[in-house]
Parts: C-alpha cells; structure tokens; sequence
C-alpha cells in the first residue's frame, strides 16, 4: 500500500511540477493557429496586439501624472517615484500582457522559419505564460468593474474615468480574447497553481509596500476603511478570482471546439491529456 502510494505521489509530483511538456503537445504549436493557415498573417495580427500593447504602455508609462497616485506615498515632494507604477496589480498584469504578445511573435516567426530546435523549453514558457495572461487580464477587468467600482467609489460617486481605465481594465480583456481565440494552446488545469503563486506575490508585495509608507494600494484593502475587517477577504478574493478565470479559458476553448463556426478541426486539445491519463493508468496497473 505504501510503495502504490508513493507511486502515485510521483506521478502527481510530475504533473504539478514538470513544465516540459513536449511529449503533451505537438512541437510548435504555440506559434500557430487553428483558423489562419497563412502563417505570415497570423504573424502579422500578433504583431499588430503586440505593437498596441507596447505603444500603449509607453504611453503609460510617460504620463506619471495619470498612472502614478498624485500623492507622493511620504516619499518626497512633488509627483511619486516613477517606479510606483508597478505597486498596481493593473499594471503587472498589463505588462505581462505586453510580454506575451512579444515573444508570441517570435514564436510564430521560429515556426514560419522552421526551426524546431527553438522549441522545448521555450515553448512551455510561453503556454504557461499564455495560461497566467489570461487570468490576469480577465481578473483585473473583473476586479477593477466589480469591485474597486461597483463596490467601491460607484456607490459614492467619487469615480473618475479616463483612457487608461478602459486600456488597462477592458482594452487588455480584448486582445486575449483575440489571442485566445486564435491559438491552439489548451487551458491544463495543473498549472493553475501559476496563478496562485502570481497574485500571492503581489499581495506580499504590496502588504511589504503599505508597511514601508502607511498607504494602501487600493483602498478596498485597507481594515480602517469603508470596507472594515472585511477588507482582509480582499486577499483570498483575489487569488480565487485568478484561479475561477484560469478556468473560464478552459471553459471558453471547450466551447469554441464544440461549437459551429467555430468548431476547430482535428483532435481536440483536451484529447492530448486524456490520451496521456490513459497511459499513466496503463503503467500504473502493469504489475
């Protein structure tokens, strides 16, 4: 009993913890597409989010006066330090975003160039990474509406809106539903726990930030606020929330291959899995 055990504890530890996945997915496949068999234009439209995502945040980023908080957080006088833009989660995410397009685009140049010995690892990086986007973005879109919002300066009429609220908390929600839609990278739900480990840094991160300067992030954090005790659920709201949109992609790319026009053609992703389940049954029953 102990020796089946720890057997498939193994087993378990490989899933959870072993990135490369060659063997589960066909060898390039992160740099093309299901619907567009042209590979220069499903090259072209990842460069056009790409360079989107990037001009946008340039344009972010120059603006201190707009996505840096007017207050200086007791660091000094005048506007805050220009590295504060990434105490928010927004910003994380919309960076990570801008990231995947980038070397998105690389991937499906490697393809279109054929050099299969570019794969391996780099190609997992990037499915993990297309996974954690995809939460992110949704989480921050949702977060941002939802709570911050709809909970928040809604009810007392204290919103102000402006581009940038609509680039980082719907804008960003477009283009991975573009990239999602037209690539076939499947959701596995093993690597869910990405998203744990992404959104608990940042809490830590911005629990060490409220420490050094006595200003919260957001004030949907703080105890003393509207909110009251009620504000520590913020922290394991916001991991759930990671975890539920993970889920929804692989929701939303079930549906997309059941349903016409859509369907997409050939072996589903989720068949890679099953197929792959089913050998490690066959092993584990061998005597």
């Amino acid at each position: 009993y102990i020796q089946e055990m720890g057997e498939k504890l193994q087993i378990w530890k490989k899933r959870l913890c072993g990135w490369h996945v060659g063997h589960r997915m066909p060898p390039g496949i992160t740099g093309t597409s299901w619907l567009i068999k042209n590979q220069l234009i499903y090259i072209a439209i990842r460069f056009l989010l790409f360079f989107y995502m990037i001009a946008a945040l340039a344009a972010q980023l120059r603006d201190q006066e707009i996505v840096t908080p007017t207050t200086t957080y007791g660091l000094g006088n005048g506007v805050a330090p220009f590295w504060t833009y990434w105490i928010f989660n927004t910003n994380w995410s919309y960076t990570l975003l801008a990231w995947y397009m980038f070397i998105a685009v690389i991937q499906s140049a490697l393809v279109y160039r054929k050099k299969p010995e570019k794969f391996g690892h780099w190609e997992t990086y990037i499915w993990a990474h297309f996974q954690l986007t995809w939460a992110a973005a949704w989480t921050v879109t949702f977060g941002f509406w939802v709570l911050l919002v709809g909970i928040g300066c809604g009810p007392r009429g204290t919103c102000t809106f402006n581009w940038y609220s609509w680039n980082g908390h719907g804008i960003n929600t477009v283009v991975m539903l573009i990239e999602a839609f037209l690539n076939q990278m499947p959701f596995h739900s093993v690597h869910s726990w990405a998203c744990v480990i992404y959104c608990g840094a940042w809490e830590i991160l911005s629990v060490i930030w409220w420490s050094k300067t006595g200003y919260w992030t957001y004030s949907i954090q703080d105890p003393s606020g509207f909110l009251g005790p009620a504000a520590y659920l913020f922290y394991p709201l916001m991991i759930l929330l990671y975890i539920i949109f993970f889920f929804w992609g692989k929701l939303f790319q079930n549906l997309l291959n059941r349903i016409p026009p859509f369907k997409r053609r050939g072996k589903l992703p989720a068949e890679w899995y099953e197929e792959e389940d089913s050998h490690s049954k066959s092993v584990e029953m061998q005597p």
